[in-house]
C-alpha cells in the first residue's frame, strides 16, 4: 500500500485541511498536481516544486499521523521514510530547509524577545482564518469572510514573515546561550 493509498483510506476523511475533496487524487487535480509520474518532467519550476513537496509533506505528516501497526501492507518505514528523504534532497538542490516550528512552544520565550510581535502573531493565526475558521461560524470575522483572496494572501505572507522573524529571534536566542 501507498502513502497515498493509506492516507486515503485512513486519514484524509478526518483532515481538517481537506475541504470538499474526496481523496488526495481530487485535491492534486485541483493544484495542478499530477499525483503519479512515471517520469518528472526536468523544466518544473520551483513554485512547481514546492508545490510539490508541501503536497508530498502533508502526506507524510498524515501518515505520521496513523498508527500503521493496522495496515499490514505498507511499509511505514521504508515508503514513509524514502518519500522524506527525498524531499529534504529536493529542497537542497533549490538551496532550502525544511523546518517545523512548535510555535506554542516557542510562545512564552518569544514574548520575552519582542511582546509586540507575539501579540501580533497570536492575533493574525487566531483572527484571518488560520487557526481558526474565521469565515463562517461562531469564530467568524465580516471582514475576513469578504476579504478578496488576493488580499487575503498578502495577510498570510505577512503573518508567514513575522514568524519567520519570531524564528529567527529564537535561533538567535539560542545561538547567543551557546
Amino acid at each position: 500500500m501507498t502513502p497515498i493509498a493509506v492516507v486515503n483510506e485512513y486519514c484524509f476523511h478526518n483532515w481538517s485541511n481537506r475541504h470538499t475533496y474526496l481523496n488526495l487524487e481530487d485535491m492534486a487535480e485541483s493544484l495542478n498536481i499530477e499525483v503519479y509520474y512515471s517520469h518528472i518532467p526536468s523544466n518544473l519550476s520551483t513554485i512547481m516544486i514546492l508545490k510539490y513537496l508541501e503536497f508530498a509533506s502533508n502526506i507524510v505528516m498524515l501518515c505520521d499521523t496513523k498508527i500503521f501497526e493496522e495496515v499490514s501492507n505498507f511499509d511505514y518505514y521504508t515508503d514513509d521514510t524514502i518519500l522524506d528523504e527525498n524531499m529534504e534532497i529536493a529542497l537542497e538542490h533549490l538551496n532550502f530547509s525544511k523546518y517545523e516550528i512548535n510555535y506554542e512552544g516557542m510562545k512564552s520565550n518569544i514574548k520575552v524577545l519582542n511582546s509586540k510581535l507575539d501579540d501580533d502573531i497570536g492575533f493574525m493565526l487566531n483572527n484571518i482564518n488560520i487557526r481558526h475558521n474565521n469565515k463562517s461560524g461562531k469564530s467568524k470575522k465580516e471582514y475576513v469572510s469578504k476579504m478578496r483572496k488576493d488580499t487575503m494572501e498578502k495577510w498570510y505572507d505577512e503573518t508567514y514573515q513575522m514568524l519567520l522573524l519570531a524564528f529567527f529571534l529564537m535561533n538567535n536566542l539560542i545561538e547567543v546561550k551557546r
